[in-house]
C-alpha cells in the first residue's frame, strides 16, 4: 500500500546471511584500497592488474554475473577489468579491456581513481589523461540469455571521448565478448553508446551516467541511466533523470 504522506514505504527488509571474500589467485585477500601507483605485472594468463600500496590486488567491484556453476564474473572500476571468480570466491582469470579504456598517466597505466586513504598522496595528475575517468569503470555488465555473450558498458565516456566533464561525457563504450571459453573472453565487438542528456536544476545540460544493464541478446540490452547527487537524504532531493533505456547495437558498425 502507498505510504502515508511524508513517511517512507516499509519496502523489503534485508538481512546479511553470509559474506564472501574475494582473494586473488594466490589466496590473498583483495582490498578496495586505491591503487595509487601500483601495477601488478602480468603473469601467466593474467594481465597487468591494479595493486594497492600493501602489494595486494586492488578491487572496486561493480557488476556481478552469476554463472550456472556458481562461479561469477565481476567487473571493476580501477582496471577497468572483468574478473572471474570461483563459487568459493577465488580469482580464476581476468580480462583487460581494449587499450583505449585503460587509464593512462604520463604515458603509463595508472589505476588510481583519486580516492587516497588517510595520509596518502593523490595521483599526479589527478585525472587520467586517457582511458576511463576516475570512478567511471565497467559499471554495467550482463550475460546474454543464451550464455554466449558477455556485454560490459563503461559508466560514461573515456577521457579522450569527452569524459572530462559531466556535460560532455556522453559517448560511452559497450564491449561484447564471446563467452564460449569462460577463462578466455574474446572481444567480438566494441560500440559507441550515446548516453541520454537532461537539464539540471540550473538549466545546464548534463549527461546521465549508466548504472547497470540487462542483456536481451548479443546486440541489445536494457540500460539504467540516471543523474547523480540527487535523491532522499542528499543535496538536491529530486532526481531529475532516472530511466531504463533500450539499446540496440544491430545497426552499429
Amino acid at each position: 500500500a502507498p505510504a502515508a504522506p511524508g513517511l517512507d514505504s516499509s519496502g523489503l527488509k534485508w538481512a546479511l546471511a553470509d559474506p564472501l571474500l574475494l582473494p586473488d589467485d594466490k589466496g590473498v585477500e583483495a582490498p578496495g584500497l586505491d591503487p595509487l601507483n601500483g601495477v601488478r605485472p602480468a603473469a601467466g594468463d593474467l594481465p597487468i592488474l591494479p595493486q594497492a600500496d600493501n602489494g595486494k590486488l586492488a578491487l572496486d567491484n561493480e557488476a556481478v554475473v552469476r554463472l550456472p556453476d556458481g562461479s561469477m564474473f565481476i567487473s571493476d572500476e580501477y582496471g577497468p577489468d572483468i574478473y572471474r571468480f570461483s563459487a568459493q570466491g577465488r580469482l580464476l582469470s581476468a580480462t583487460q579491456p581494449p587499450a583505449a579504456l585503460v587509464p593512462m598517466r604520463k604515458g603509463a597505466p595508472n589505476f588510481s581513481s583519486d580516492n587516497p586513504g588517510p595520509g596518502a598522496a593523490e595521483p599526479d595528475p589527478k585525472d587520467p589523461e586517457t582511458g576511463r575517468q576516475n570512478n567511471q569503470g565497467l559499471e554495467g555488465m550482463a550475460m546474454t540469455p543464451d550464455g554466449k555473450f558477455l556485454i560490459a558498458v563503461l559508466q560514461s565516456a573515456t577521457r579522450q571521448d569527452g569524459g572530462d566533464s559531466g556535460s560532455t561525457r556522453q559517448n560511452t563504450r559497450a564491449l561484447v565478448y564471446d563467452a564460449s571459453d569462460l577463462a578466455h573472453l574474446k572481444l567480438e565487438h566494441e560500440y559507441i553508446v550515446p548516453l541520454p542528456v537532461f537539464k539540471d536544476a540550473k538549466d545546464k545540460t548534463k549527461v546521465a551516467a549508466q548504472s547497470e544493464i540487462v542483456a536481451l541478446s548479443g546486440n541489445s540490452f536494457l540500460m539504467l541511466t540516471r543523474d547523480s547527487g540527487n535523491g532522499q537524504g542528499v543535496k538536491g532531493e529530486e532526481s531529475l533523470y532516472r530511466k531504463i533505456n533500450i539499446v540496440d547495437l544491430s545497426g552499429g558498425t
